[in-house]
């Protein structure tokens, strides 16, 4: 495949944009390799000067551009042929008018990532070339007072690959060592580009308590809202109801398990819970950010509602 992007649609999954590489000479001379560190060389990670990607331009604007390839500028950084990159509902949220997330204009998109390994700089021990590799978008300081406390999560100085640095879209990219993580190869390369939403819903799925057994209502039904089903279901909630308006939404989350799929419109979502549940669900997952109120009332009392991908537009 030469260098132009691919999207390709999956139902339950968004959108994979795969970014290949033209075949052609190597030509590493010219691309500013870091004088100390350890690269792949081989035809099928050939380097140029430039290469494309996807450019946030400010105003939900993007193009598809041609841009200086990224080179290593510390010993701790690695530089990365990206395999496959997703399009997450932040970038939704980054490319509305009005924006329902900052980002930087000028800033290369994507932040859901699986690569390859190129070259590592001279201070990365847990890396090589070659290796497959997923990355952790939130790049944190490590210095303030959140992270010594050990809460990274709410670093003061954090910074976002995809939003506010460089990030996937794109076909190579430069990420600190500290966020790329290596995978087995055997793990087929549209599932990897999940991890980064994945580990959020697990996370976000440990910290709702849950207990088998329980009731879950899901609100929304696009990739998050499925993910948290899938895990609420093999976990043994019962029932698992879903609200979802569109239709082919609903049935894909009738064939992953759910045992109600709600069309708000044409149903008394809460008559239709609390009749499944008699009191109200266990555990209310907004999986679409602005759901607060709705998931208010059909909790049970006593039970907790998961806030999941909150942006501007959840102020009310």
């Amino acid at each position: 495949m030469g260098t132009s992007g691919v999207l390709r649609s999956r139902p339950a999954q968004g959108v994979l944009l795969e970014l290949g590489l033209s075949s052609g000479p190597d030509s590493a001379g010219s691309s500013g390799v870091h004088p100390s560190s350890s690269r792949r060389d081989d035809g099928d990670l050939a380097m140029r000067e430039t290469m494309r990607a996807v450019v946030f331009c400010g105003e939900g604007a993007w193009r598809i551009e041609s841009h200086p390839t990224p080179q290593l500028r510390t010993e701790d950084e690695v530089l990365l042929k990206v395999e496959r990159a997703s399009i997450c509902g932040t970038d939704l949220h980054i490319l509305s008018v009005p924006p329902g997330h900052p980002a930087t204009p000028g800033t290369i998109l994507g932040h859901e990532y699986v690569a390859t390994v190129v070259e590592v700089g001279s201070g990365v021990r847990h890396l090589r070339p070659g290796d497959r590799v997923v990355v952790d978008p939130n790049i944190t300081c490590g210095i303030c007072e959140y992270c010594r406390l050990g809460f990274s999560n709410m670093c003061e100085n954090m910074t976002t690959l995809g939003i506010f640095r460089h990030g996937g879209l794109a076909e190579w990219s430069v990420a600190p060592a500290k966020a790329v993580h290596k995978i087995s190869s055997q793990v087929p390369l549209d599932r990897a580009t999940l991890a980064e939403p994945f580990s959020c819903v697990l996370h976000s799925f440990e910290r709702s308590a849950f207990v088998p057994g329980e009731s879950v209502a899901i609100l929304g039904a696009g990739p998050i809202g499925l993910m948290f089903l899938m895990l609420y279901k093999a976990a043994g909630a019962y029932p698992i109801c879903v609200v979802e308006p569109v239709k082919f939404r609903r049935h894909m989350a009738e064939s992953l398990g759910a045992d109600a799929a709600l069309d708000p419109s044409a149903h008394d979502v809460l008559r239709e819970i609390k009749g499944r549940t008699r009191l109200g669900a266990d555990i209310v997952i907004d999986a679409v950010g602005t759901l607060l109120p709705e998931a208010l009332w059909l909790v049970r009392r006593g039970g907790r509602i998961v806030l999941f991908g909150m942006n501007v537009h959840a102020e009310r």
